[in-house]
């Protein structure tokens, strides 16, 4: 499996950060689960914590490369109507944004785990820089050192990514709820545990998301 996360910069702020999760939203329900190319959620960003105003969409290739490749086609050569009506609905409310083709490390969720039930309407994202090859390196002892504390506050792991253009670059993705996350935040357990393992990364950095409303894991906060 290959996934797509798309991360898009909203011209204007709040209502126009809405009406484009809302819209891709509507695309994800017309397309369903069974296709080539599936959402897996759809997030708002949270201010707070980064740089706004932005939505998230992550995505699933179940074809991989072949799934990549055929995406590529549509998109630069002939949209099918519904692509190409999105664009034309989305160019009205975004100013750019970035696509990241991501791979699995071992012990990431395959896709009936991370669209199962129960999990928090908060997406905690982390992109980590490592030294050159250290992917696995680092996913492994996060898995093994941080993971078990992570689930005592409720956090759950929806996926642990290598970048798939690049050798130094590792995406983390939990779900929590409101009250998880500010347990564990506030408990200095994550501080902790960067410290420990400061040699196996060079730079870490969360943004925090919410899920759109209609979108999968979507709940009151």
């Amino acid at each position: 499996m290959l996934y797509l996360q798309a991360k898009t910069n909203i011209i204007g702020m709040h209502p126009n950060r809405g009406r484009l999760a809302a819209e891709l939203v509507r695309r994800a329900q017309a397309v369903g689960d069974d296709a080539g190319f599936r959402t897996i959620g759809v997030w708002e960003f949270v201010g707070l914590t980064g740089e706004w105003s932005r939505v998230l969409a992550l995505y699933e290739f179940t074809d991989g490369w072949a799934g990549v490749t055929e995406q590529i086609r549509a998109t630069m050569q002939a949209p099918p109507p519904e692509l190409a009506e999105i664009y034309r609905v989305a160019d009205t409310m975004r100013s750019g944004g970035v696509d990241d083709i991501l791979e699995p490390l071992p012990g990431s969720p395959d896709w009936t785990t991370m669209t199962g039930p129960d999990r928090g309407p908060l997406l905690v994202s982390e992109e980590v820089t490592v030294p050159p090859g250290g992917e696995t390196e680092y996913a492994a002892y996060a898995l093994t050192c941080f993971e078990a504390a992570a689930r005592e506050h409720g956090w759950q792991l929806l996926g642990v990514f290598r970048h798939a253009l690049t050798d130094n670059r590792v995406v983390m993705h939990w779900t929590a709820t409101l009250d998880g996350y500010r347990s564990l935040m506030s408990s200095g357990v994550l501080r902790q545990w960067h410290g420990r393992g400061r040699a196996l990364h060079v730079t870490w950095q969360q943004e925090l998301w919410t899920a759109a409303a209609g979108s999968r894991f979507a709940a009151p906060l």
